[in-house]
């Protein structure tokens, strides 16, 4: 399956919009203040992607919110690259990921497409 080119914005693209000959300070200040707000809702993904509440994340949950993302972001959503990333991360192999579980594949996620963490954070926070 191949990616489509990510349509993240980003505080680099975002700071473009406001001035596309100079980038003023408040401009930029404005949105590194959004990229910080966008780590601020991080925690909050976890708890919405939880749809059955029980304070953990199953398969189903997991790709139900990646597919969201992907389709915001405009990527292509591959199954197969969260279920094997969920495999790695499940340290106690529940089949369910704590926060911490949770954290690391983002992280991991969010590399496997190339994709900054900030930028994953900016974008998540445009969807909730």
């Amino acid at each position: 399956m191949t990616q489509a080119e990510p349509t993240i914005l980003n505080s680099t693209t975002a700071s473009r919009r406001c001035d596309e000959e100079e980038i003023s300070p408040q401009c930029l200040e404005g949105q590194v203040m959004k990229q910080q707000e966008a780590w601020t809702v991080m925690p909050h993904l976890f708890d919405i992607w939880d749809v059955n509440e029980s304070g953990g994340l199953d398969k189903n949950e997991l790709l139900a919110g990646i597919a969201q993302f992907c389709d915001v972001a405009g990527l292509d959503f591959d199954s197969r690259r969260v279920v094997s990333i969920f495999g790695e991360v499940d340290a106690n192999g529940d089949c369910v990921l704590d926060r911490r579980e949770f954290s690391v594949f983002i992280s991991r996620f969010a590399d496997s497409i190339d994709v900054p963490l900030d930028d994953f954070a900016f974008v998540v926070a445009e969807q909730l």
